[in-house]
């Protein structure tokens, strides 16, 4: 899936975001990202969920899990250059759903000459969980019936 957007202004909060999971990042994603983020406003909403392919999460004393952040793999395209990110997602975040923040592993500013408003793609794949075919299926297959 391809999705238009635009370079957004930031909350000015992605480097206290990455500083906040660094580590864990650095451990699930196998690089040491930048410490900033890259807002894209899009031109629809997007739900994380559907592409994410890893996360930070911990179980709490109860029990419970509880997602800290969602990362889906991502490819930008600015004009007729490409760029491999991840698309990352506070579980309680403060942006809208048409919102994402990118992360890298280099500054994409060295990278590309950005500027706010500036037009990019974002190419995202939607992740098939284990069991979801069968799931499918089983849905597909159910008879719902009404109390008579």
């Amino acid at each position: 899936m391809i999705i238009n957007g635009k370079i957004a202004h930031g909350m000015m909060r992605g480097e206290h975001l990455i500083d906040r999971y660094y580590n864990r990042l650095r451990n699930v994603l196998g690089f040491a990202p930048f410490k900033g983020t890259l807002n894209i406003k899009l031109d629809k909403n997007i739900d994380i969920k559907n592409f994410e392919l890893k996360r930070l999460d911990h179980v709490l004393m109860s029990g419970r899990s509880w997602i800290d952040v969602r990362l889906a793999p991502a490819i930008l395209h600015f004009k007729d250059k490409k760029v491999d990110c991840w698309i990352i997602r506070e579980e309680k975040g403060v942006h809208y759903k048409d919102v994402i923040e990118i992360l890298t592993k280099d500054n994409i500013n060295d990278m590309i000459p950005i500027k706010i408003g500036m037009d990019v793609k974002v190419e995202l794949h939607m992740v098939k969980r284990p069991g979801y075919e069968k799931f499918r299926e089983k849905m597909k297959s159910l008879v719902f019936r009404t109390n008579e």
